[in-house]
C-alpha cells in the first residue's frame, strides 16, 4: 500500500488564471479603434490562458464561467428535475458520492446552456480551436454529482481516455458549501515524497474544472461538513469515436460494473 505523506500545498492565488476582464480595456464607441484593440487583447489573453493550461498538462480552474442567465437556467433545471440521487457503480475511485445522469433536454436546458455557450467558447478556447471543432460528448452523459454524505471525495486518480483522442472534462460547481478541497499535482519545487507539487482550492459555484483526459492527476478531500454538487461532462473534437473497450466506463449512474483498485499502481480513471 502506498504511504501518503502529507504533502505541500501551494495557494492556487498564486496560480489562477485572471477572469476575463476584456471588457475593461474595450473602447466606447466613439473610439474609431476600439473593436480592432478589443479582438487585439481578446487574443493575447486566449493565448495566455492556453500557455497555462498547456504548462499545466492539460489543466485549469476557471471562475464566473457562465453568464448569469446560464447559471440560473442550470440551476433552474436542476431544481425542476428533482432528480432522484443514487450511489455511483463499483468502477468509481469516489467514496461515498452520490448522483445522477441528467436527462437530455430541449432547446433552453442544461445541455444546450453546456453545449452551446459560455462553456463550450471555453473548452474550444483552451484547446486552441476556432469555432465549435470541441463539442459536448453525446456518449458520455452529463452527470450530477454530490458529495453531501460524511467521508465522501475522490482518490488520487488519472481521468481514462475513453475516446480515440482524449477528451475534454469538465467539473462545474454549482454550488459549495463543503469543506472539501480539490486538489492536483503538477511538477514543481515544493514537491511531495512522489516528486509532485500539490495544488489545492475549494470550489466556488460557477467555476469550472477543465482537464484532458490522462493528463494531471487529482482528488477530492473527505467531507467534513457541508454539500457540494457539481456537473460533469465530456467535450470531445469532431469525428472522434468513443473507443469500444472503455465504453463501460463513459458513465457512473449505468449499469452496474465493477473495476478493480491496485493501490500500488497510479489510479485511473474516468
Amino acid at each position: 500500500m502506498r504511504t501518503r505523506s502529507s504533502p505541500p500545498l501551494v495557494s492556487l492565488l498564486a496560480l489562477a488564471a485572471p477572469h476575463d476582464v476584456s471588457s475593461a480595456f474595450a473602447a466606447g464607441p466613439e473610439d474609431a479603434g476600439g473593436t480592432r484593440r478589443r479582438w487585439e487583447w481578446e487574443d493575447w489573453e486566449d493565448h495566455a490562458m492556453r500557455r497555462r493550461y498547456e504548462n499545466a498538462g492539460g489543466f485549469a480552474y476557471r471562475q464566473s464561467c457562465l453568464t448569469p442567465e446560464e447559471f440560473r437556467v442550470v440551476r433552474d433545471e436542476l431544481d425542476r428535475l428533482a432528480l432522484s440521487l443514487e450511489p455511483e457503480t463499483g468502477d468509481s475511485f469516489a467514496t461515498s458520492r452520490v448522483g445522477a445522469a441528467i436527462p437530455p433536454g430541449g432547446p433552453g436546458g442544461i445541455h444546450a446552456v453546456m453545449g452551446g455557450g459560455s462553456m463550450c467558447r471555453l473548452v474550444n478556447r483552451l484547446e486552441g480551436s476556432e469555432g465549435d471543432e470541441w463539442t459536448l460528448s453525446a456518449d458520455v452523459p452529463v452527470e450530477l454529482r454530490v458529495y453531501e454524505n460524511g467521508g465522501s471525495g475522490m482518490e488520487w486518480h488519472v481521468d481514462d481516455v475513453l475516446f480515440d483522442r482524449p477528451q475534454v472534462e469538465v467539473v462545474f460547481t454549482v454550488d459549495n458549501t463543503s469543506d472539501c478541497d480539490t486538489m492536483w499535482r503538477l511538477p514543481g519545487e515544493g514537491q511531495d515524497s512522489l516528486g509532485f507539487e500539490v495544488h489545492s482550492v475549494q470550489t466556488t459555484p460557477n467555476s469550472a474544472l477543465v482537464l484532458r483526459a490522462g493528463g494531471v492527476e487529482h482528488k477530492v478531500s473527505p467531507l467534513g461538513s457541508g454539500r457540494r454538487r457539481i456537473l460533469k461532462m465530456a467535450f470531445v473534437r469532431r469525428g472522434c469515436k468513443l473507443r469500444e473497450d472503455m465504453a463501460r466506463h463513459a458513465s457512473h449512474h449505468g449499469v452496474g460494473r465493477k473495476r478493480k483498485k491496485n493501490s500500488n499502481k497510479r489510479k485511473k480513471k474516468r
